[in-house]
């Protein structure tokens, strides 16, 4: 597999976007270990690997906690959940979708990828600065966001990575699929005229709307779901059988159909009204 195949960066987000989640699954583990037992230190093995400027003598800092709730919402929202939707499911599935053979920007869905990879390990480095990661949440408001440590500058560079893959990735999704589903998807409704236009009844005492302009095109009763125009009448066929034979029977002219409905249906006419249902008593 080529690195700037669709697939292949589909599963290279997917696989990326997993081992992100399960970082923040881990911060989340601290963070609730934290919340079980407060007063009580860590364990020996995990203190030694948090080190003694986040949790000395195994009691775990504030500061070192609101690191942890940062960078696990950052981690989960924007490395985890929107990457693996956005990028991981949209450019493997979306060209199969729409039947294009790649993405309209095969390089650049590859490079969109490599900036988000730069981009996560960037804010996962910020535990190793001076000062710890950022501690200010994972939406960064002031005044916590003026107030934090070099871990912050960390998080912003990282985040402004985030969103230029982002746009980049949307970029081209949004290329490969609007020429490439041209061929089975209509963009433009067909246009349609007002129904607004009232003709007199033929009583005078009432109004009638006036019929639809339907186009002069004869359809079959065996080939009427391949009416291309205004209007589509679908029909259900089996999955197995031999196929329909074309029927013999003349056309049938939409226009001699919603003309007579037309006529035979009025608003606002009571003559009509009581046409109409005298002449169902009659026929009953």
């Amino acid at each position: 597999m080529h690195l700037t195949d669709h697939k292949t960066v589909g599963l290279q987000y997917a696989a990326t976007a997993m081992r992100f989640l399960l970082v923040g699954f881990l911060l989340m583990l601290l963070i609730r270990w934290q919340l079980a037992w407060p007063m009580l230190p860590l364990p020996p093995a995990l203190a030694a690997v948090l080190g003694e400027s986040n949790a000395p003598s195994g009691y775990m800092l504030p500061e070192f906690y609101n690191q942890l709730v940062a960078m696990h919402g950052t981690v989960m929202i924007f490395l985890a959940v929107v990457p693996l939707l956005t990028g991981a499911f949209a450019n493997y599935l979306v060209p199969l979708q729409i039947g294009a053979s790649d993405m309209a920007f095969p390089r650049l869905n590859a490079a969109s990828y490599w900036i988000f990879l730069v981009s996560g390990l960037l804010m996962l480095a910020s535990f190793f600065v001076t000062g710890g990661a950022a501690n200010s949440g994972w939406t960064s408001y002031p005044p916590l966001a003026v107030l934090a440590t070099r871990g912050q500058d960390f998080w912003l560079v990282g985040i402004f990575l985030l969103g230029v893959s982002a746009m980049l990735n949307a970029l081209d999704v949004i290329t490969t699929v609007i020429p490439g589903a041209r061929n089975w998807m209509r963009w433009s409704l067909p246009a349609m005229r007002s129904c607004s236009r009232r003709q007199p009844c033929r009583h005078g005492s009432g109004v009638q709307r006036s019929p639809l302009p339907i186009p002069r095109r004869s359809i079959s009763a065996s080939s009427r779901s391949s009416l291309h125009g205004t209007f589509t009448i679908p029909v259900l066929t089996e999955s197995s059988g031999p196929p329909p034979q074309r029927s013999s029977t003349p056309p049938i002219r939409l226009e001699s159909i919603v003309r007579t409905r037309t006529r035979a249906t009025t608003s606002g006419c009571s003559t009509c009204s009581t046409s109409r249902s005298g002449g169902r008593s009659s026929s009953t």
